[in-house]
């Protein structure tokens, strides 16, 4: 088999999947080029497999695709089945997977009514277990926000097509009846989680569990934002280095006792399928465990082949396995960076330091990872290239092998574990530490925003490039990629400054306000409220190991996936929590220019801790009222609210008027009839396209006086799905909709975003 072969092919199977997924078109021209080429090269042979191979993982990936379907098309609410995954339980919610009697694979959640109902689901809920299960059936719910993780799509590449909530705890369990060595090796690992969880130190706890059964959940949430945003979140995975020093370990242990190469080999060959089950199965795993047990045989049959077609080989079989693979962050960084890495080992082995090698293999390895990192997460640090070189060898040298030894000794010589615990801990405690500093020094994080799939294209090409130009040593192309890459970086960095187009977007914040207005060529960019939810107080056994926060999970990611790394102006209409609770949260990750607050604000300890944090970040703040205006290039903003002092905040709400995409838009805050009336008074003409709903579509608001005095054709309505003040109320419905009112509202259209160029635009609700 001629060199990188395997490689070619597996890049074939790539590209016929995702042409399947996405595109028919741009198939036909691709499989056209490559029959071409298939004419006139010399490399007839190789073509002809790559056509082969592109065309058969297409038709391949469709017919899987086919195949994804439910079996349940009934309401179903009485079933049978298996737990065949992990089982979860967080606080007061317990979930788990299920394969019913008629092979249907479901996600299972029961929120617990009591703490001893929690002692008694502990007790009966483990893999392998055969219930009986009474609940509803619910679709996955779809992303109501861009830049936001598709669940729905997760689960169905997963061949998951429901979400059932239980209405009562899981009846008539029988354990291990008729299990598999699958459901034996889930339960295993749950037994050890258990086992890990009741009798170690938390510092140890979550990195052993993490290291060894490959579930990073346990871990603190400020530990894995920090390794998340410094690029160290690999080391938390279980790859080739794990399974690797893993391997290595066996292996000599085996030698020691007496047992022969060639008796390793093959019990490394029956450990590795295991391992998988045991680690997790994420694709990382599955790809350094095939990777070995590839390696391993080629060692018995005394063979050898290219490292770039054994990990082609791997890359082959696990899309075969599960094409949905592709599509997986996990799989994309771990064969992208693998790649890169064997593709480029004379670059890494042209030094004899040790040092350096890290710091080639740290700069190659961010190379192959950045494009796929950018894509999912839209930031990068630059401390990742240094970090890693200290990090990669404490982790592979010092930390996973200290977790192996834990780990056997608390399953098998459980006296000796706390003696050996404090070894890891220590060390352990103060690289986390240093994590979080360096996670939270302002300087060396670049925020760039979602690429295109094209600049996506653009950056592997010249990555490819210079790696190629550095291993020939050519200087003068060394130094051409170079200068492409700091071209191709200055442009998407700045690409807000060569768009045509702006946008208003109402973000589904819940039952809350967070409009964003980004202005063409990137002349302005502006918050109109943050959202909010505030925290319920909760016993301490129903307390999650991470409570939801809208401002970081919606409100940041929807400003960081359209690359804003600041805001020109956050205009805070009025101090209720569920306009400004978020402002906290925002600060820490986006910079503020200039914050726009209501006369009146700073009146109660809410709003004078928002003014105290502001200031502290250095950020000016402005009181306004009706007259006041700014204006950007050909657009102005005009404050029309408030204009004398009212008793309720909802009243004294900033009014907000301007001209966007050829449609004059109105943001009313939370105004009600009262300053409806007074907003009139002060202008008896005017008038609106667009109508930001007030109070959520609250009866109190959106009198009949005021629609037909704006006379608006579109009304946003920013509210919360099935929210307990049964916003909007169908009274305002009935306005809007007997004047021919278009409506759009959160809760039912998900984020609107209305996207324009000079007197043209479109409306474009998240949820179809």
């Amino acid at each position: 088999m001629q060199k990188g072969t395997c490689f070619w092919l597996a890049v074939a199977m790539c590209i016929g999947i995702a042409l399947a997924a996405f595109s028919f078109h741009i198939g036909l021209l691709l499989l056209t080029v490559i029959f071409i080429l298939f004419i006139y090269s010399r490399f007839r042979s190789l073509l002809l497999w790559i056509l082969i191979f592109t065309c058969f993982s297409a038709l391949y990936f469709s017919h899987t695709d086919k195949n994804n379907k439910t079996v349940y098309h009934d309401k179903v609410t009485d079933f049978y089945g298996h737990i065949v995954s992990l089982v979860d339980i967080d606080g007061d919610k317990i979930s788990f997977e299920v394969i019913t009697m008629e092979k249907e694979k479901l996600i299972v959640n029961y929120f617990l009514k009591n703490e001893r109902d929690k002692v008694n689901a502990e007790s009966v809920l483990y893999p392998g277990a055969f219930c009986h299960f009474q609940g509803e059936f619910n679709p996955p719910p779809l992303p109501t926000n861009p830049h936001m993780f598709d669940y729905k799509k997760h689960l169905y590449e997963r061949k998951i097509n429901w979400i059932t909530t239980l209405n009562n705890a899981p009846i008539n369990c029988i354990k291990d009846y008729k299990t598999n060595i699958f459901m034996d090796l889930q339960k295993h690992r749950q037994e050890g989680i258990r086992l890990i969880l009741d009798n170690t130190h938390p510092t140890v706890q979550s990195f052993l569990i993490a290291l060894v059964f490959g579930e990073r959940r346990y871990i603190d949430e400020e530990v894995i934002n920090a390794y998340q945003k410094l690029g160290l979140i690999h080391l938390l995975a279980i790859s080739g280095l794990h399974v690797g020093v893993l391997c290595t370990t066996l292996f000599f242990l085996g030698i020691r006792v007496g047992l022969t190469k060639e008796s390793m080999y093959k019990v490394l060959l029956m450990f590795l399928p295991i391992y998988i089950h045991l680690a997790g199965g994420a694709p990382s795993v599955w790809r350094a465990s095939i990777m070995s047990f590839i390696v391993i045989l080629l060692l018995i049959q005394n063979k050898k082949i290219a490292g770039i077609d054994v990990i082609g080989m791997a890359c082959i079989i696990l899309l075969f396995l599960n094409p949905y693979y592709l599509f997986h962050v996990g799989f994309q960084l771990s064969f992208a960076v693998s790649a890169f890495l064997i593709l480029s080992h004379k670059i890494i082995q042209r030094t004899n330091s040790y040092v350096l090698q890290l710091f080639f293999v740290s700069i190659i390895a961010q190379l192959a990872s950045f494009p796929i990192i950018i894509y999912h997460f839209y930031e990068i640090s630059i401390w990742s290239i240094f970090l890693n070189v200290v990090y990669v060898p404490f982790f592979s040298l010092f930390v996973l092998p200290c977790a192996l030894m834990l780990y056997i000794s608390l399953k098998f010589f459980p006296v000796l574990y706390p003696i050996l615990e404090t070894v890891l801990q220590y060390p352990l405690a103060f690289f986390n530490y240093i994590a979080i500093q360096f996670a939270e020094i302002p300087i060396g994080h670049f925020l760039f925003g979602k690429p295109s799939i094209l600049i996506m294209l653009f950056y592997y090409i010249t990555f490819i490039f210079f790696c190629i130009a550095v291993e020939l040593q050519r200087k003068k192309l060394i130094h051409f990629s170079i200068v492409f890459i700091l071209l191709l970086l200055f442009y998407h960095w700045n690409s807000p400054l060569f768009n045509k187009y702006g946008q208003v977007t109402m973000i589904d914040i819940g039952q809350g306000d967070a409009i964003f207005i980004q202005l063409p060529f990137g002349k302005g960019n502006y918050l109109i409220d943050t959202g909010g939810i505030p925290s319920i107080p909760r016993e301490e056994w129903r307390k999650r190991r991470k409570e939801f926060n809208n401002g970081e999970g919606v409100l940041v990611q929807v400003l960081k996936g359209n690359g804003i790394r600041k805001l020109d102006k956050l205009i805070l209409t009025h101090g209720h929590y569920d306009h400004v609770g978020n402002v906290e949260m925002l600060l820490k990750n986006i910079d503020v220019k200039n914050i726009l607050v209501p006369p009146e604000f700073g009146q109660d300890e809410f709003e004078k801790n928002i003014l105290e944090l502001v200031r502290n970040k250095g950020i000016e703040v402005n009181f306004v009222r009706e007259g006041d205006r700014w204006r950007n290039a050909n657009f102005e903003f005009l404050i029309l609210y408030p204009s004398k002092k009212h008793e309720d905040k909802n009243d004294q709400s900033i009014v907000l008027l301007t001209r966007l995409g050829g449609l004059t838009w109105l943001f009313t805050g939370d105004l009600e009839q009262q300053g409806e009336m007074d907003l009139l008074s002060l202008y008896p003409n005017i008038t609106a396209d667009v109508l930001k709903v007030g109070h959520h579509g609250s009866n109190t608001s959106t009198t009949e006086a005021f629609l037909a005095k704006l006379n608006p054709s579109f009304a946003l309505i920013p509210v919360g799905t099935n929210n307990r003040f049964g916003h909007p109320h169908p009274e305002v419905i009935r306005r809007l909709e007997s004047r021919g009112v278009q409506i759009y509202r959160t809760d039912e259209n998900g984020a609107i975003v209305y996207r324009f160029s000079n007197k043209y635009g479109t409306f474009s609700p998240t949820l179809p």
